[in-house]
């Protein structure tokens, strides 16, 4: 059975069931739980909401085809990244000379990028994924941000792990605000 015809069936069954609505008790009391439609009175199920996984992807162009998500953007560092492929951005083949000349350039570049701006890198995403888990309002994160960059630029993180200081620059401005946790 293929998966159109699994849907097909599906939409059969819930109309089915639908149209068997009539046969609850005398005094229906419908009420919508957890995608179902249910009478109160005697339990019966007036129609489901079903909801099908979607189908999996075999190939790179599926994949691609199916992506709802756009690359995520750094907050720091330099926006062009340089791969090492071997297709340019318009597909064509890149020649031996023009590899050794982006090779070059990604050096150079990752050169450029100095040591501070790499910790602020791995540790701003690191503090938006423990402020969203906690609930943490954006002020207090904004502080927390403004206390982990006076300590990194003063180079008290070094040799520490980053997790650890955002953790407790977090602490540090929830404590600030005197936000109840």
């Amino acid at each position: 059975m293929s998966y159109r015809d699994r849907l097909r069936s599906a939409k059969v069954s819930s109309q089915e069931e639908t149209s068997t609505a009539g046969e609850c008790c005398e005094d229906p009391a419908i009420e919508s739980k957890d995608g179902d439609v249910v009478c109160l009175n005697c339990g019966m199920i007036q129609s489901r909401n079903m909801v099908g996984n979607e189908r999996r992807a075999y190939t790179v162009e599926e994949v691609n085809k199916r992506r709802r998500t756009e690359p995520r953007w750094r907050e720091f560092g330099p926006r062009t990244m340089l791969p090492n492929s071997k297709i340019d951005s318009k597909g064509r083949l890149i020649n031996a000379k023009g590899k050794t000349l982006f090779s070059r350039l990604s050096k150079i570049q990752n050169s450029l990028i100095s040591s501070i701006e790499r910790n602020f890198w791995e540790a701003k995403p690191k503090l938006k994924m423990l402020t969203s888990k906690l609930n943490i309002p954006e002020y207090i994160k904004e502080t927390a941000w403004k206390i982990y960059s006076v300590v990194a630029r003063k180079k008290l993180t070094m040799g520490r792990s980053i997790d650890g200081f955002i953790a407790a620059s977090l602490y540090a401005a929830i404590r600030v605000h005197e936000f109840p946790r």
